[in-house]
């Protein structure tokens, strides 16, 4: 098939389902009408089933697509209509994940969820009702038990890294730490 001076090749379940027929050109912008049709169909099932096995946000349904092959507009179109059925919502995404993630600060969690395309503005409404003290507190055995049989300084050090590599404050991390090793 030529569209203008170039020839694009078309595979043949494709060129029938267009009506196309060998050496037939084409304008540009009908290629491209006909090829956002022919993915429309398949990308919505494709992301259907994507959604149906586990909670999704905006950001990796439509990344899911494009790895899929679809064309950029098809993937933006399908995803908008998901989130405006309530298949995606990011709300319910955070407020899941930052309720499923024990033994980690807020902190962690708005960045867990950034990395995975929420918004500001819902991570921080989804780690507003999380407690560090009380998360602190049940990992307080944890580290008893990971830094407890270690020198003092050294087990203090790395029990603080520990917590605050899972979201918490230095000053928290510290006391939390000290209760923990017992000294």
């Amino acid at each position: 098939m030529k569209v203008g001076r170039r020839t694009i090749l078309v595979p043949s379940g494709l060129s029938g389902r267009l009506g196309l027929v060998e050496g037939a050109e084409i304008d540009p912008e009908e290629l491209s009408r006909s090829a956002t049709e022919a993915q429309t169909a398949a990308a919505r099932e494709d992301a259907a089933r994507f959604v149906g096995t586990a909670e999704r946000t905006a950001a990796r349904l439509g990344a899911y697509l494009r790895r899929r092959g679809y064309l950029a507009g098809v993937s933006a179109v399908i995803v908008g209509q998901f989130v405006s059925e309530g298949w995606v919502d990011d709300a319910r995404y955070a407020r899941i994940y930052a309720a499923n993630r024990p033994g980690l600060g807020r902190r962690r969690v708005a960045a867990d969820l950034a990395a995975r395309g929420v918004s500001a503005e819902e991570a921080r409404k989804a780690v507003s009702d999380l407690d560090d003290d009380a998360a602190l507190e049940a990992l307080i055995p944890v580290l008893a038990k990971k830094y407890g049989s270690l020198e003092r300084s050294v087990a203090l050090r790395r029990a603080v890294s520990f917590l605050m590599r899972r979201g918490f404050a230095a000053g928290p991390a510290f006391a939390a730490a000290a209760k923990a090793l017992g000294r």
